[in-house]
């Protein structure tokens, strides 16, 4: 009682308090309904860990298999994401041509820039496309929930708060790197557990983004509302098509302290088709997905209008009650190909979890995810868990 006491007192979200409240429900009533036992080797609900995609219905892994009539899932996610990168022209010297941003930093902009020429050549300099740099960290958590309509339909509706901070993970990213014999150099001249986004066009000379600013709490990112379609549900083998929209979004808009960016958000826009193909054994199973957003609300004015999603994974038991799973996920840029950088090419980003079970109806996962591109507009890991009940 004193606990519960404690916690009452202190300001929560509504998501946060309706969780609450859920969890409260769901365990009362577990000896009341019948729970069914959850999908077993199944990909981890891991999409893209970036937040410039947060607004946006990503490809996020989900099982090929579609509930039964009546039947239905609430999944809770955590993610604790470190993201760290500059462009090649970050530094301290504008360049001839150039324009100050202000700060204690610069975006070396060279108007005697000649692709291909020996005369002012600077592969410091760039004269159009973005450039970025950035540092901190983001909170997100996220509340799902899926319901069998029956005629191999499923709905589900999700959603998501994220919440901008310095962070404390710098430290824990460069002992991984260590232990695996990566180099912690592209991490140099980066000050520790500080919040600083900003991307400048060069063209233009200004900030089209700029987040310097930790957020006081969570803020709401999306709402997702998703229908899959099972194509093929056999034994072993199970083909489903996803379609998603996203009712509702802007955090990246609302976010921007750039000031003169006039960009809003429309709900209903942004669209998913998805592919997700499962192939179970006894112990094990192999993963295939693919996805592809078509973008009404871009991000800049040079983003692309649509973004690719290829995934696979493969995962296995660990014993009765628990898995192993290792999939890799690549996804488009949201930045354009300006001929300086590798900001256009497609990120990849590798989880590797586990997930346990107890009993037939509750499931924990958990888990990390690590870059595999090094571009200046990847994260550079993140940490994850989240817990499933299934009725």
């Amino acid at each position: 009682m004193a606990l519960r006491m404690i916690f009452f007192q202190k300001k929560c979200s509504r998501l946060y308090c309706f969780l609450i409240i859920l969890t409260h429900f769901l365990f009362v009533s577990e000896t009341i309904f019948g729970i069914k036992n959850p999908d077993r080797l199944t990909p981890l609900p891991v999409g893209p860990q970036h937040f410039f995609y947060f607004d946006y219905p990503v490809y996020v892994p989900s099982s090929a298999r579609v509930r039964d009539a009546g039947s239905f899932n609430v999944e809770f996610d955590y993610f604790h994401v470190n993201f760290l990168g500059k462009s090649v022209n970050h530094g301290v010297d504008i360049g001839s041509g150039g324009k100050s941003t202000g700060l204690d930093f610069e975006f070396k902009h060279c108007g005697h820039y000649f692709p291909g020429g020996l005369e002012g050549f600077d592969w410091n300099c760039k004269q159009k496309g973005y450039s970025i740099l950035q540092d901190g960290e983001t909170l997100r958590r996220g509340l799902q929930v899926s319901l069998g309509l029956g005629a191999r339909l499923e709905l589900q509706l999700s959603k998501h708060e994220t919440r901008f901070r310095g962070g404390d993970l710098d430290r824990f990213a460069e002992d991984i790197n260590s232990k695996f014999d990566l180099s912690n150099s592209d991490r140099e001249g980066f000050p520790r557990n500080d919040l600083g986004i900003y991307v400048w066009d060069n063209e233009n000379l200004k900030f089209i983004y700029r987040l310097d600013q930790a957020s006081s709490g969570y803020q709401p990112d999306s709402t997702i509302l998703e229908l899959k379609w099972g194509l093929i549900q056999g034994k072993s083998i199970s083909l489903a098509f996803r379609y998603a929209t996203n009712q509702q979004g802007g955090l990246i808009y609302k976010s921007n302290q750039a000031g003169d960016d006039d960009s809003s958000f429309e709900g209903f826009r942004d669209r998913l088709l998805a592919l997700d193909l499962n192939w179970a054994f006894q112990t094990w199973a192999f993963h295939l997905g693919y996805g592809q957003t078509q973008l009404g609300n871009r991000l800049f004015n040079l983003s692309p209008t649509g973004l690719n999603f290829q995934f696979y994974a493969l995962m296995g038991r660990l014993g009765q009650e628990s898995e192993w799973v290792l999939q890799d996920l690549t996804y488009g840029s949201l930045f354009p190909r300006d001929g300086r950088e590798a900001m256009h090419l497609p990120l990849r980003e590798r989880t590797l979890g586990a997930r346990i079970r107890f009993g037939e109806r509750f499931a924990w996962r958990f888990g990390m995810v690590k870059n595999m591109t090094d571009y200046p507009n990847n994260i550079d890991l993140a940490l994850f868990s989240g817990i499933s009940l299934a009725f």
